[in-house]
């Protein structure tokens, strides 16, 4: 295959079926630079959004990440504590056992 910068609007979408809906939806993060760059050209966004639709249709789905949810199951031998994380006064909950 030819690079993204002249391939053709079959060849980019020939291109996605072989990749996952998680890699091509990865794609859109970093498409604007790519296209400020010139390392694609103008077939690749139209290709991966319907590469993108056509993998929806298709029934593939990926996992979301869980950023957040319990962060225990018993809270009866445990206790959260907020610690100290990052610069700006962030804090992470944390679960540490009662006998600690």
């Amino acid at each position: 295959m030819k690079t993204f910068a002249t391939c053709t609007y079959d060849e980019c979408l020939a291109h996605f079926e072989t990749k996952t809906l998680r890699w091509c939806i990865d794609q859109f993060l970093v498409l604007d630079s790519n296209l400020r760059y010139g390392s694609v050209n103008k077939n690749f966004p139209i290709a991966l959004r319907e590469a993108v639709r056509q993998k929806k249709e298709s029934g593939e789905t990926y996992p979301s990440g869980k950023f957040c949810g319990p962060i225990v199951e018993n809270e009866d031998t445990v206790r959260i504590e907020h610690v100290p994380f990052g610069g700006k006064g962030q804090t992470i909950r944390v679960a540490v056992p009662n006998n600690f």
